[in-house]
C-alpha cells in the first residue's frame, strides 16, 4: 500500500502552488518557439494487430511501462522497455500512432524531466518530440493529428501552462500562462475547445477555453476538486474525477456546458481517470477496489464495472483506439 501511495501522489503531480484570487500573468517560462529535428530510434518490440487495442501503462516491472491489450481485457502485451518513468499514452485519431511522455533520455540528470515522443504503431519507431529543461505531459492530439496540447513546466515551478505544439512547425506556443496551475488539457473532438482543469478558485475545478486559449469558463465550481476531464465522443458530455475531503475519488459526468452532472461510481475506493469507448458507450477507468489499481469498463449511465486487469500492480490511463 505504501508504494501505490507513493506512486498515485507522482502519477497525479499533486503538488500546487499557492493560491490568490488575482489574474497575474505568471513567470511560467515560455519553452522552445524553435524547430530543432526530432530524432529517430530503433524498432521496439510488439506489432499491433488489426484488433483494436487500449493503452494504458503500469508499474509491473517496477517502472511504469506502457501496455496494450484487446477491449475485452486479453492480451496483455508490454509495448516500451526504458526502465524509468513512461506514461499517459495517447492515441492519435487515424490510430496510427501515439504520443507518451517519459523520463528515458535524463536518466543521467539531477533532476529528471518529462519529454514527449511520438511512436509509429505500424512501424514501431519511436520519434522525440520536445527537448528541454521542462516537465512535458498529459498530451493529446487534435482531431486531425496535426497539433498536440499538453501541460508543462519548469523544474523550479509547481504550477503548469497549457502549450500546444504543431507538428508540421515544430512551434509550441503558450494557450494559458496565469498564475494557477491548469493541467490535463482535453481537445473536444470537434477541434474548437479543450477542456482542462485548473485552481484558480482555490481548488480544481474544470474548464473550457477555445482552441486559442481564450474565451475560458468554469463548468464546475464547488469546494472539492474535480480533476481529469474527458470528452465523449460526440462532444456533448465530458467525464470527470470528483475527489472528496477524505481522499476518495468518483468518477461523475456531466453535459459539456457543465450542466447535469451525475454521478457514475460510488464505491469506497477511488476511482479515477476516465476515457470513453469510442462510440461513447462505455468509459473506462483505474480503481483500488482489490487493493490494487486495476482498469475497469462500465455503462456510460453507470452501474456494475467489469474488471479488465486483474494483477497486483498500478495499471492506469486506460485509452481506447480509434
Amino acid at each position: 500500500m505504501k508504494q501505490f501511495i507513493l506512486l498515485f501522489l507522482c502519477i497525479f503531480f499533486l503538488p500546487a502552488c499557492n493560491h490568490n484570487n488575482g489574474n497575474n500573468i505568471s513567470n511560467i517560462p515560455t519553452p522552445r518557439l524553435s524547430s530543432s529535428p526530432v530524432t529517430n530510434e530503433p524498432k521496439e518490440p510488439v506489432k499491433i494487430d488489426s484488433h483494436k487495442k487500449i493503452l494504458f501503462y503500469s508499474d509491473r516491472t517496477g517502472f511504469m511501462e506502457i501496455y496494450v491489450m484487446n477491449i475485452d481485457g486479453t492480451n496483455q502485451q508490454q509495448l516500451t522497455y526504458y526502465n524509468t518513468y513512461t506514461r499517459s499514452p495517447a492515441w492519435s485519431k487515424d490510430g496510427k500512432h501515439i504520443v507518451f511522455e517519459s523520463t528515458k533520455d535524463n536518466i543521467n540528470k539531477e533532476i529528471r524531466t518529462f519529454e514527449l515522443y511520438i511512436r509509429d504503431m505500424d512501424k514501431g519507431e519511436v520519434k522525440r518530440l520536445t527537448e528541454n529543461d521542462y516537465d512535458d505531459c498529459s498530451p493529446c492530439w487534435s482531431p486531425d493529428d496535426k497539433e498536440i496540447v499538453f501541460m508543462s513546466k519548469s523544474a523550479s515551478e509547481e504550477r503548469y501552462g497549457i502549450f500546444v505544439r504543431n507538428l508540421e512547425s515544430n512551434i509550441e506556443q503558450q494557450l494559458l500562462a496565469d498564475s494557477y496551475d491548469n493541467r490535463n488539457p482535453d481537445w473536444s473532438q470537434d477541434g474548437t475547445k479543450i477542456a482542462f482543469e485548473s485552481d484558480h478558485n482555490g481548488n480544481y475545478d474544470i474548464c473550457i477555453m477555445n482552441k486559442s486559449g481564450g474565451d475560458i469558463h468554469d463548468l464546475t465550481k464547488d469546494v472539492i476538486d474535480e480533476r481529469n476531464p474527458r470528452w465523449s465522443p460526440d462532444g456533448k458530455k465530458i467525464a470527470y474525477c470528483v475527489y472528496e475531503k477524505s481522499g476518495k475519488s468518483s468518477i461523475y459526468v456531466m453535459n459539456s456546458d457543465g450542466s447535469s452532472s451525475v454521478r457514475l461510481t460510488n464505491s469506497s475506493s477511488s476511482d479515477i481517470l476516465p476515457s470513453w469507448s469510442n462510440d461513447g458507450k462505455n468509459i473506462f477507468f483505474s480503481s483500488n477496489r482489490k487493493e490494487s489499481m486495476n482498469i475497469y469498463i462500465m455503462d456510460a449511465n453507470g452501474g456494475q464495472a467489469k474488471e479488465l486487469t486483474s494483477k497486483f500492480y498500478v495499471d492506469l490511463g486506460a485509452k481506447c483506439q480509434p
